[in-house]
């Protein structure tokens, strides 16, 4: 298996990291080829951005990584979001705190 650890991103902070590595090692073992590695990684991507950025994509493909999360184990963690789950929730814009 190939090392990993080189999809991190240079300024990827470590929650968004151990997600994706879990979401990549949990379905790399179902396919372990470096063709693999690399949809695994686009994947992985995806769902974190769909997740924390509220970013778009084809609901078909976004319903099938809410699946494979949660074979992971990492779906509920990505609702509860990097800023929850440092219990730093920032306030709305133009909301006073």
């Amino acid at each position: 298996m190939e090392n990993i650890y080189r999809l991190k991103g240079r300024t990827e902070n470590d929650w968004s990291w151990q997600i994706r590595k879990k979401f990549i090692l949990y379905h790399l073992q179902q396919q372990p080829d470096s063709k693999s590695l690399a949809m695994l990684n686009s994947y992985s991507w995806t769902l974190l951005n769909s997740k924390t950025l509220k970013c778009r994509y084809d609901q078909d493909q976004v319903a099938n990584l809410n699946r494979m999360a949660k074979h992971v184990g990492i779906y509920d963690q990505l609702h509860a979001s990097k800023f929850k789950a440092e219990g730093k929730v920032p306030a709305r814009a133009g909301t006073k705190r």
